[in-house]
């Protein structure tokens, strides 16, 4: 009896952990506008191949950076991702790029720019990394325009994917300790100031 007991009590812990893991529903129809940015490899083309692991969900495998010059403070760089989708995702998980300080503090977030993450109806990203079909590639293009009060000689692109206060942690690939993805370091012509010597006091 007490054999029984305990295999009934073991499947129904199994059964809840299964209900826990939240499968993702099937991903929605694709929009005819959104089709361009769904591939099935990454094209020959792409100018820096990398690999980050996000969480063993989600690879990044290339991405172009343009101009690959510096970018002034009001200027626009264009920077372009490619993504493969390698796990279910369960919902909520959505893209995000920050432009960050050579101390690692954000200066501005990018996450609703670009056609995979333009907002929707619903004010959502049109094209989630949660609604993503497995083994495809995700193109995913960002203009994107610097501050005009940028102050730093250098500023950073960083990118990830985030649900909520959670990010996917960073498994293999450069990052920078904060569950970002180190994409480029830009240059923006800033020259800062020099410091400024202290005077001695005049002796007597």
């Amino acid at each position: 009896m007490n054999a029984k007991i305990a295999t009934c009590a073991a499947l129904t812990l199994l059964a809840t952990a299964c209900t826990n893991t939240e499968p993702s529903a099937p991903p929605p129809e694709l929009q005819p506008s959104l089709r361009a940015y769904v591939l099935d490899e990454v094209p020959s083309d792409v100018d820096n191949r990398t690999f980050v692991d996000f969480g063993g969900k989600v690879h990044l495998i290339g991405y172009k950076i343009e101009p690959s010059g510096i970018v002034r403070p009001g200027q626009s760089v264009k920077m372009t991702l490619y993504w493969r989708s390698v796990a279910p995702l369960t919902k909520g998980w959505r893209l995000f790029t920050h432009l960050t300080s050579p101390g690692g503090s954000r200066l501005e977030n990018f996450d609703k720019f670009g056609p995979l993450r333009e907002p929707n109806a619903l004010g959502d990203q049109s094209l989630p990394p949660d609604q993503w079909q497995l083994g495809k590639v995700y193109v995913d293009e960002q203009n994107l325009t610097l501050p005009g009060n940028i102050t730093d000689p250098v500023v950073t692109l960083t990118v990830g994917i985030w649900r909520g206060n959670a990010r996917l942690d960073i498994l293999s690939g450069r990052s920078d300790g904060t569950r970002r993805a180190i994409i480029a370091n830009i240059p923006t012509g800033v020259v800062p100031p020099k410091p400024v010597a202290k005077k001695e006091p005049s002796k007597p």
